[in-house]
């Protein structure tokens, strides 16, 4: 049976703790396995009658800025029998040492291990990510293919955007949700709730009863049929066809409480959906077809919403999120009342890519006022031909004037993101694309010859993808071009831009993008290739440091599967395509009708401008949801004034950094107190100039694994406030491992804490594995052997040099007690020259089998701070 734990009287075993911290100190980036983040849910597992852990198959980095992931984990655990814990897949390294050490792939809140759990839901976004998605499972002890798993594993469940073709990976999952998931994640969890409740939790009474949900595909009861693989129902209450299913856009469906991640991460700000789907019908764009009708959160609501983020996460800065933020209809109103709001607290707004029709150069110098980022735009093609295949209705004009307003404007960078190997492209194509950067790059040097205030020429960086066809768009038809035909063109264009100064060329690599056309368009034969290339080896593929062509050309070769004939393959329009289990709601006789227009160059207006008739609103009896202007909030028209920094008064703050606060860095657990600060609204002063960071001061940066009771920092504030205030309010905002002990207020003439403090106290306690491992009878004469020398010979590394030390007049002393054993050292912490504990410690045992805490930092005079 699905866990087969009465969440009323049984409580399971957590992963065990004392291994798990001797491991994490053999990984990088530790605190990616640690968990317990700013404002994670940390929900009672055994009193929740369904537990699901939501598993992202890339790297933390990755997987904890997913937008998606925060909406349904919001979600979820606002339901109070409910759920949701959080696992992202292991780098290489972690990984190892979980195989090494038998212990299984555990929920960062909970440490419970995956098979623990009555769900595991993985979110698909990329092709390359699956064989990822069964190294998570493995690693989980939960078996690879839904037909081997038992009533005592956990149900699979597979979404996201790579569901609108589940076939390659339909062996693998138990469930596929197709569409939105705010609403459908709750039904199963409840109709989970009610199955276990009367008793009807075997695999199979609970995949029936899911079936029964709109939105829901049940692989196993399919069949698929050759010669086109097309998958058929074999249980009469299993539907022909899966719809997809589109969500209110709610804002109650908004996370605005969400994990803040230890580390940094790929998007580490705060992010507000203001509009879903899009209208303008590119035609190799596959999210634009899938997330039709066009949806629009009101300007109230989006300024709403902005502000709970921002006051619940501290970030100081956030992003306006769309497939194409231009086409918000209020954008540039609401965009210049959001700025003049925020700017003052030095808090910026960033946009995806611009669209060169609607790029407002005064909006984007407004944003730009906190701080300056990199515009991109988007041709995606070079001729206006190939943008008239394609439905991107640009002219060249319309991308000439808006990167030479931004350059004139002061932006001495610029974006470019271009596809080869469209339908139709040729090489008069590619010279279109050479032409435009030329033309940008001739404007941009005479710009600058006539204007003295232009200091540094343009520099363009363009990003060039290669065409990849995708399920439900008007180009699902067409094939990629052969190998050696994109490696000409590749070559073609490297080799003309070598005689353009200030531009570089990127290029996605070639094999990878061949995958993801093979994997999304195949059929479920290709579960055969995903799950060969696992088992030889491929790994978080999305990484170029991991990613070997090799091991899925071996693959290939053992499941003989021809990679250069499925992606080249062009399909008759008459076929049923594997994917056509899914229906999104748009017509497949309008897809055609838009492929023929696209070969015979011709655009199609975008549906804000007129109905297109794709059949969307009528199949899914839905209509888009444009703001009018009658919904325009007032606009604040006022610029805020800059903060007056005349008045700064200095507080020094004593605080703990203890538990799992060990595992993140100096620089993170900086961003950690700069946001608690923030989201207690304390008057912080910020540096002045391009890119303003608060005047916030840590004395001597405690290592990776250090916890301590004794840290200092010192931080700037534009109003004098009541020290037990501060107190109080900073801890309000910390987590309980990281709590205020005291506040001082300091002149502000007094040396920095970051100056003052030269030495630390430690104290080290061995871990419980440590007594099978250390011979402590020796360890005091160890001890005395290395301390007794005239000279400790010591060789210190950093990024930047290799230099040898003598570590003796950096060891002021130390000391070993018994019953407990205790090791008690002080160590130089002066800004001249630094010892860790670690290297100290691993002079004659193993750090790693300590658990070591700062107990004081002293001045040079070894007086405490």
């Amino acid at each position: 049976m699905i866990c087969q734990l009465d969440y009323k009287k049984d409580v399971p075993k957590q992963i065990n703790h004392e291994k798990l911290s001797i491991i994490l100190k053999n990984v990088n980036h530790p605190a990616r396995y640690a968990g317990n983040e700013v404002d994670s849910a940390k929900k009672d597992f055994c009193s929740s009658s369904v537990r699901a852990v939501l598993a992202f198959p890339d790297l933390y980095e990755i997987g904890i800025s997913n937008f998606g992931l925060k909406i349904i984990y919001n979600i979820i655990n606002n339901c109070p029998d409910f759920i949701a814990d959080r696992v992202y897949a292991p780098d290489i390294d972690f990984k190892e040492q979980l195989i090494n050490n038998n212990i299984e792939l555990y929920g960062l809140e909970s440490y419970q291990p995956l098979k623990n759990f009555d769900i595991v839901a993985f979110s698909l976004q990329y092709e390359l990510n699956y064989p990822t998605a069964l190294g998570m499972l493995d690693l989980a002890g939960i078996p690879l293919y839904s037909r081997e798993r038992t009533d005592n594993d956990p149900v699979v469940i597979g979404a996201g955007p790579g569901c609108f073709n589940p076939e390659p990976f339909a062996d693998f999952m138990d469930v596929i949700l197709i569409g939105d998931g705010e609403d459908i994640i709750i039904e199963v969890l409840s109709e989970i709730e009610t199955l276990k409740k009367i008793g009807k939790n075997t695999r199979i009474e609970i995949l029936e009863a899911l079936s029964k949900l709109d939105g829901v595909y049940i692989p196993c009861f399919y069949e698929v049929i050759q010669p086109d693989m097309v998958p058929v129902p074999v249980k009469d209450f299993a539907p022909l066809q899966i719809s997809r299913r589109v969500s209110e856009f709610r804002i109650d469906n908004h996370p605005v409480k969400f994990p803040i991640p230890s580390i940094s991460a790929v998007h580490d700000r705060a992010v507000v959906e203001i509009r879903r789907g899009c209208g303008r019908m590119c035609r190799f764009c596959q999210s634009c077809f899938v997330n039709l009708p066009v949806r629009e959160k009101s300007p109230q609501d989006i300024k709403l919403l902005c502000e709970k983020t921002l006051n619940q996460s501290g970030y100081d800065e956030f992003s306006l999120l769309s497939l194409s933020p231009g086409d918000y209809r209020h954008l540039e109103e609401l965009a210049l009342d959001l700025n003049n709001q925020f700017s003052i607290d030095e808090i910026s707004i960033s946009l995806p890519s611009q669209r060169a029709d609607s790029f407002n150069l005064d909006l984007a110098r407004e944003l730009q006022a906190v701080r300056k980022s990199t515009l991109t735009f988007a041709p995606e093609a070079g001729s206006e031909r190939l943008r008239r295949v394609i439905n991107k209705n640009l002219s060249q004009e319309q991308i000439l004037n808006a990167s030479l307003s931004a350059y004139k404007a002061g932006w001495h960078k610029i974006k470019f993101y271009f596809i080869i190997g469209l339908p139709t492209e040729t090489y008069e194509d590619l010279d279109a694309i050479i032409n435009l950067i030329k033309t940008v790059k001739q404007e941009a040097n005479r710009l600058k010859g006539s204007n003295k205030e232009i200091k540094r020429p343009l520099e363009i960086v363009c990003t060039v993808s290669i065409f990849v066809p995708k399920p439900f768009t008007p180009f699902q038809w067409f094939g990629m071009l052969d190998t050696e035909e994109i490696l000409n063109r590749k070559r073609y264009l490297l080799n003309q831009i070598r005689f353009v100064k200030g531009v570089k060329l990127n290029f996605h690599d070639l094999f990878s993008s061949k995958l993801e056309a093979l994997i999304s368009r195949g059929n479920r034969d290709i579960s055969q290739l995903i799950i060969q290339a696992y088992k030889n080896g491929a790994y978080l593929d999305s990484w170029t440091d991991y990613f070997s062509e090799d091991t899925w050309k071996k693959a290939a070769s053992n499941t003989n599967i021809d990679i250069e004939k499925l992606t080249t393959k062009e399909w008759p329009e008459d076929d049923r395509l594997p994917w056509e289990i899914i229906t999104t709601g748009i017509d497949k006789s309008w897809l055609i009708k838009e492929k023929d227009l696209a070969l015979t160059e011709k655009n199609s207006k975008p549906c804000e401008e007129s109905c297109t008739n794709c059949g969307v609103c009528v199949n899914l009896n839905m209509k888009p949801d444009y703001q009018s202007r009658k919904t325009m909030l007032k606009l604040n028209t006022e610029k805020p004034e800059k903060r007056n920094y005349s008045n700064k008064f200095r507080y020094r703050i004593k605080i703990t950094k203890l538990a799992n606060l060990r595992y993140i860095s100096h620089l993170d657990w900086f961003r950690m107190l700069y946001r608690a600060a923030k989201r207690a609204q304390i008057p912080l002063v910020y540096s002045q100039g391009f890119n303003p960071s608060p005047k916030i001061s840590i004395g001597s940066p405690l290592g990776l694994f250090i916890e301590s009771n004794s840290e200092f920092m010192d931080i700037e504030l534009t109003e004098k406030l009541d020290e037990e205030y501060l107190k109080r309010a900073l801890n309000d905002e910390l987590p309980s491992e990281c709590q205020v002990l005291n506040v001082n207020f300091n002149e502000t003439k007094q040396e920095s804490i970051s100056k003052i403090a030269c030495w630390s106290e430690y104290e080290a306690f061995p871990e419980a594995e440590a007594f099978s491992v250390i011979d402590f009878t020796n360890l005091e004469n160890s001890i005395n052997d290395i301390i007794s020398q005239d000279v400790i010979h010591f060789t210190k590394k950093s990024r930047s040099k290799i230099r040898e030390i003598d570590l003796k007049p950096l060891i002021q002393s130390v000391k070993l007690s018994n019953n407990p054993v205790k090791l008690t050292f002080i160590l130089s912490s002066s800004p001249e020259e630094t010892v860790k504990p670690a290297d100290f410690l691993n002079l004659f045992t193993e750090f790693k089998y300590w658990q070591v805490k700062r107990i004081n930092l002293m001045d040079k005079s070894f007086h405490s701070l």
